[in-house]
Protein backbone atom coordinates (compact mmCIF):
# COMPACT_ATOMS: atom_id res chain seq x y z
CA UNK A 1 0.00 0.00 0.00
CA UNK A 2 1.38 3.18 -0.79
CA UNK A 3 -1.69 5.93 -0.55
CA UNK A 4 -4.41 6.28 2.04
CA UNK A 5 -6.87 8.68 2.64
CA UNK A 6 -8.51 9.91 5.48
CA UNK A 7 -11.96 11.62 6.43
CA UNK A 8 -14.56 12.57 9.34
CA UNK A 9 -18.12 11.57 8.83
CA UNK A 10 -21.37 12.54 10.96
CA UNK A 11 -21.30 15.06 14.00
CA UNK A 12 -18.52 16.38 15.71
CA UNK A 13 -16.94 15.02 18.68
CA UNK A 14 -14.08 15.68 20.90
CA UNK A 15 -10.78 13.52 19.80
CA UNK A 16 -11.31 14.09 16.06
CA UNK A 17 -7.97 15.76 15.69
CA UNK A 18 -6.08 13.76 17.79
CA UNK A 19 -7.12 10.41 15.36
CA UNK A 20 -6.30 12.62 12.59
CA UNK A 21 -2.76 12.88 13.62
CA UNK A 22 -2.31 9.54 14.94
CA UNK A 23 -3.58 7.56 11.56
CA UNK A 24 -1.35 10.55 9.79
CA UNK A 25 2.01 9.90 11.52
CA UNK A 26 1.45 6.43 11.95
CA UNK A 27 1.16 5.80 7.80
CA UNK A 28 3.83 8.11 7.22
CA UNK A 29 6.58 6.14 9.37
CA UNK A 30 5.43 3.37 7.16
CA UNK A 31 6.03 5.15 4.08
CA UNK A 32 2.59 5.74 3.06
CA UNK A 33 1.23 8.86 1.08
CA UNK A 34 -1.40 10.56 3.14
CA UNK A 35 -4.77 12.70 1.79
CA UNK A 36 -7.44 14.05 3.70
CA UNK A 37 -11.02 14.33 2.22
CA UNK A 38 -12.53 17.30 3.06
CA UNK A 39 -16.12 17.61 3.82
CA UNK A 40 -16.78 13.55 3.29
CA UNK A 41 -16.76 12.57 -0.41
CA UNK A 42 -19.58 14.34 -1.94
CA UNK A 43 -17.08 17.08 -3.00
CA UNK A 44 -17.18 17.52 -7.15
CA UNK A 45 -13.94 17.04 -8.00
CA UNK A 46 -13.07 15.67 -4.56
CA UNK A 47 -11.54 18.35 -1.85
CA UNK A 48 -8.30 16.92 -0.99
CA UNK A 49 -5.43 18.11 1.51
CA UNK A 50 -1.99 16.68 1.78
CA UNK A 51 -1.41 15.25 5.18
CA UNK A 52 2.46 15.60 6.53
CA UNK A 53 4.31 15.62 9.29
CA UNK A 54 3.65 19.25 9.16
CA UNK A 55 0.85 19.72 8.58
CA UNK A 56 -0.31 17.89 11.77
CA UNK A 57 1.99 19.36 14.10
CA UNK A 58 1.55 21.84 16.38
CA UNK A 59 -1.28 22.67 18.58
CA UNK A 60 -3.88 20.59 16.35
CA UNK A 61 -4.30 18.79 19.83
CA UNK A 62 -5.62 21.29 21.30
CA UNK A 63 -7.74 22.14 18.45
CA UNK A 64 -12.24 21.39 18.41
CA UNK A 65 -13.86 19.89 15.51
CA UNK A 66 -12.35 18.50 12.95
CA UNK A 67 -9.70 20.14 10.18
CA UNK A 68 -11.69 17.89 7.38
CA UNK A 69 -14.50 19.00 8.17
CA UNK A 70 -17.56 16.47 8.07
CA UNK A 71 -20.70 16.25 7.04
CA UNK A 72 -23.97 14.70 8.96
CA UNK A 73 -26.20 14.16 5.40
CA UNK A 74 -26.42 13.22 1.98
CA UNK A 75 -25.72 10.00 1.23
CA UNK A 76 -24.19 9.09 -2.16
CA UNK A 77 -26.98 6.30 -2.93
CA UNK A 78 -29.47 9.18 -2.89
CA UNK A 79 -27.88 12.80 -3.36
CA UNK A 80 -29.99 15.41 -3.84
CA UNK A 81 -30.33 17.50 -7.17
CA UNK A 82 -30.67 21.31 -6.85
CA UNK A 83 -34.01 20.18 -8.02
CA UNK A 84 -34.76 18.09 -5.29
CA UNK A 85 -34.83 14.96 -6.83
CA UNK A 86 -32.33 12.07 -5.96
CA UNK A 87 -30.19 10.19 -7.58
CA UNK A 88 -27.03 7.42 -6.78
CA UNK A 89 -23.56 9.10 -6.99
CA UNK A 90 -22.32 5.83 -5.29
CA UNK A 91 -19.99 4.92 -8.88
CA UNK A 92 -18.77 8.97 -9.01
CA UNK A 93 -17.29 8.48 -5.63
CA UNK A 94 -15.53 5.24 -6.54
CA UNK A 95 -14.34 6.71 -9.22
CA UNK A 96 -12.74 9.56 -7.68
CA UNK A 97 -11.21 7.39 -5.23
CA UNK A 98 -9.30 5.30 -7.63
CA UNK A 99 -8.37 8.52 -10.04
CA UNK A 100 -7.05 9.90 -6.50
CA UNK A 101 -4.39 6.63 -6.43
CA UNK A 102 -6.00 6.01 -2.98
CA UNK A 103 -5.62 2.24 -1.79
CA UNK A 104 -7.19 2.18 1.10
CA UNK A 105 -9.26 4.60 3.44
CA UNK A 106 -9.48 5.50 7.29
CA UNK A 107 -13.09 6.50 8.29
CA UNK A 108 -13.49 8.46 11.58
CA UNK A 109 -17.91 8.01 12.28
CA UNK A 110 -20.33 7.07 13.92
CA UNK A 111 -22.60 3.92 13.60
CA UNK A 112 -24.57 5.22 10.54
CA UNK A 113 -21.12 6.08 8.84
CA UNK A 114 -19.43 2.24 9.41
CA UNK A 115 -22.36 1.36 8.10
CA UNK A 116 -22.35 3.49 4.82
CA UNK A 117 -18.88 3.41 4.32
CA UNK A 118 -19.31 -0.45 4.45
CA UNK A 119 -21.71 -0.45 1.38
CA UNK A 120 -20.21 1.70 -0.15
CA UNK A 121 -16.25 0.50 -0.47
CA UNK A 122 -16.37 -3.08 0.67
CA UNK A 123 -18.22 -4.24 -2.77
CA UNK A 124 -15.93 -1.82 -4.82
CA UNK A 125 -12.76 -4.22 -2.88
CA UNK A 126 -11.48 -0.57 -1.17
CA UNK A 127 -10.36 -1.92 2.25
CA UNK A 128 -11.18 0.41 5.25
CA UNK A 129 -10.76 0.98 8.92
CA UNK A 130 -13.01 2.11 10.91
CA UNK A 131 -12.31 4.45 13.98
CA UNK A 132 -15.39 4.90 15.99
CA UNK A 133 -16.14 8.09 17.57
CA UNK A 134 -19.81 9.26 19.23
CA UNK A 135 -20.75 10.50 22.60
CA UNK A 136 -23.50 7.72 22.08
CA UNK A 137 -21.12 4.85 22.81
CA UNK A 138 -23.07 2.60 20.06
CA UNK A 139 -20.48 1.17 17.44
CA UNK A 140 -20.97 -2.46 17.93
CA UNK A 141 -17.55 -4.13 18.45
CA UNK A 142 -16.26 -1.40 20.32
CA UNK A 143 -16.13 -0.71 24.25
CA UNK A 144 -15.47 2.66 24.14
CA UNK A 145 -15.62 5.64 21.19
CA UNK A 146 -13.70 8.47 20.93
CA UNK A 147 -15.42 11.30 22.11
CA UNK A 148 -17.53 9.19 24.76
CA UNK A 149 -15.74 10.07 27.74
CA UNK A 150 -15.18 13.57 27.42
CA UNK A 151 -19.06 13.96 27.12
CA UNK A 152 -19.36 12.28 30.07
CA UNK A 153 -17.34 14.39 31.75
CA UNK A 154 -18.95 17.11 30.60
CA UNK A 155 -22.65 16.86 31.33
CA UNK A 156 -21.14 15.35 34.58
CA UNK A 157 -19.81 18.37 35.70
CA UNK A 158 -22.60 20.26 34.84
CA UNK A 159 -24.70 17.82 37.02
CA UNK A 160 -22.04 18.78 39.73
CA UNK A 161 -22.51 22.48 39.48
CA UNK A 162 -26.52 22.26 39.68
CA UNK A 163 -25.84 21.09 43.29
CA UNK A 164 -25.38 25.00 43.85
CA UNK A 165 -28.35 25.75 42.40
CA UNK A 166 -30.73 23.44 44.33
CA UNK A 167 -29.41 25.01 47.43
CA UNK A 168 -30.32 28.60 46.03
CA UNK A 169 -33.38 28.69 43.66
CA UNK A 170 -36.91 27.22 43.87
CA UNK A 171 -37.67 23.58 43.13
CA UNK A 172 -39.10 24.21 39.71
CA UNK A 173 -36.31 25.99 38.55
CA UNK A 174 -34.09 23.05 40.04
CA UNK A 175 -36.49 20.61 38.26
CA UNK A 176 -36.40 22.14 34.84
CA UNK A 177 -32.52 22.68 34.85
CA UNK A 178 -31.67 19.13 36.40
CA UNK A 179 -34.12 17.59 33.97
CA UNK A 180 -32.29 19.62 30.89
CA UNK A 181 -28.92 18.19 32.24
CA UNK A 182 -30.38 14.60 31.65
CA UNK A 183 -31.38 14.68 28.56
CA UNK A 184 -28.48 16.19 27.61
CA UNK A 185 -26.26 13.35 29.25
CA UNK A 186 -29.15 10.32 27.52
CA UNK A 187 -27.27 11.16 24.64
CA UNK A 188 -24.48 9.28 26.44
CA UNK A 189 -26.59 6.43 26.62
CA UNK A 190 -24.54 4.17 28.47
CA UNK A 191 -24.03 6.48 31.00
CA UNK A 192 -27.59 7.54 31.95
CA UNK A 193 -27.67 5.16 35.13
CA UNK A 194 -24.42 6.83 36.37
CA UNK A 195 -25.95 10.16 35.78
CA UNK A 196 -29.31 9.48 37.33
CA UNK A 197 -27.62 8.05 40.80
CA UNK A 198 -25.69 11.20 40.91
CA UNK A 199 -28.79 13.17 40.10
CA UNK A 200 -30.44 11.21 43.23
CA UNK A 201 -27.28 12.37 45.53
CA UNK A 202 -27.42 15.94 44.69
CA UNK A 203 -31.29 16.46 45.21
CA UNK A 204 -32.36 18.13 48.37
CA UNK A 205 -34.76 15.95 50.29
CA UNK A 206 -37.27 18.90 49.56
CA UNK A 207 -36.99 18.46 45.68
CA UNK A 208 -38.82 16.17 43.74
CA UNK A 209 -38.18 14.58 40.24
CA UNK A 210 -39.87 16.18 37.68
CA UNK A 211 -43.27 14.71 37.33
CA UNK A 212 -44.89 12.61 34.59
CA UNK A 213 -46.30 15.28 32.91
CA UNK A 214 -42.88 16.70 33.02
CA UNK A 215 -41.33 14.04 31.76
CA UNK A 216 -44.14 13.82 29.15
CA UNK A 217 -43.65 17.08 28.22
CA UNK A 218 -40.12 17.02 27.57
CA UNK A 219 -39.34 13.73 25.87
CA UNK A 220 -35.67 12.43 25.58
CA UNK A 221 -33.96 12.53 21.93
Amino acid sequence: MKKIGILTSGGDCAGLNAVIRAATEAAIVRGWEVVGLRNGLLSTPPDVISLTMDTVCGDLLRAGGTILGTTTKDSPFAFPDADGTKHDRSADVIAAIKQLGIEGVIIIGGDGSMRLFDSLLQPAGIPWIGVPKTIDNDVPGTDYAVGFFTAIEVVGEALDRLASTAASVTAVLWCWKSWGAIRALSRCSAALPAALMSFSCLSSPTISMPSRRMCAMSPIT
